[in-house]
């Protein structure tokens, strides 16, 4: 088995809307030992797993993700409805927070964080690093 070097790019996003906690449960599920995810800041510097800087793709809806403060960024769908129709519907954005919370419960799993340059133009490298920084304390070795 090639466990050992199966990193799931979004989580199991070929079945699942990418970057939400299903897919990346359907990827340890499946045998992954590595995730990989995007991150974007919203308007109050606080991460989420989202790839696009654009929210169309991913949630359905006009705008961008750094506009949007957390709580609004993590009502959005995030079900990628043009690919997977409207059967993700539920699925939502998830905060960093949430994610590390989540690894938290699968010590065995190693996850890839990729900052994303929208971000990293709008916030500054020291920002960006801040806010994931403390979110995954609880999870630095795992990341």
């Amino acid at each position: 088995m090639l466990q050992h070097r199966l990193v799931a790019h979004r989580g199991f996003q070929r079945k699942y809307p990418e970057n939400t906690l299903l897919s990346m449960r359907e990827a340890i599920e499946a045998g992954a030992l590595y995730l990989e995810t995007d991150i974007q800041l919203t308007r109050d510097l606080q991460p989420v797993l989202y790839h696009d800087g654009y929210l169309a793709r991913i949630s359905g809806v006009e705008g961008f993700i750094q506009d949007l403060d957390l709580a609004a960024a993590t009502a959005l769908p995030a079900c990628e409805p043009f690919r997977l129709g409207e059967t993700f519907r539920t699925e939502t954005v998830t905060s960093l927070d949430a994610f590390a919370s989540f690894l938290q419960q699968y010590p065995g799993i190693t996850a890839f964080i990729e900052i994303k340059e929208e971000s990293l133009e709008r916030c500054g490298l020291p920002t960006v690093f801040d806010a994931i920084n403390r979110s995954l304390a609880a999870v630095k070795d795992q990341t």
